[in-house]
């Protein structure tokens, strides 16, 4: 896996050695509810494509139940972490 982040690494002179992300990046004005309903809907799928859930609104950390269900998600106060400084 590192030889592949290695070569695009050397494809690229932002990079030193390795490349991980994908540099190139555009913003997309999202000017009407359908195209934000297409884009949320894409990110919402990502998890069932990739064959991590069955079903997009089955993904625990995904907005998806949400866009999908209208059930809020459960938000467990009681394991939740304090830091303190």
């Amino acid at each position: 896996m590192l030889k592949r982040f290695a070569f695009a690494g050397a494809r690229n002179s932002n990079n030193k050695t390795y490349q991980f992300w994908q540099q190139d990046y555009h913003a997309v004005e999202l000017s009407c509810e359908k195209m934000w309903r297409q884009r949320t809907d894409y990110i919402h799928n990502n998890p069932a494509r990739a064959g991590i859930v069955e079903f997009a609104e089955d993904y625990l950390y995904s907005s998806a139940r949400i866009s999908f269900t209208s059930v809020l998600p459960v938000l467990n106060l009681a394991a939740a972490v304090y830091v303190t400084s």
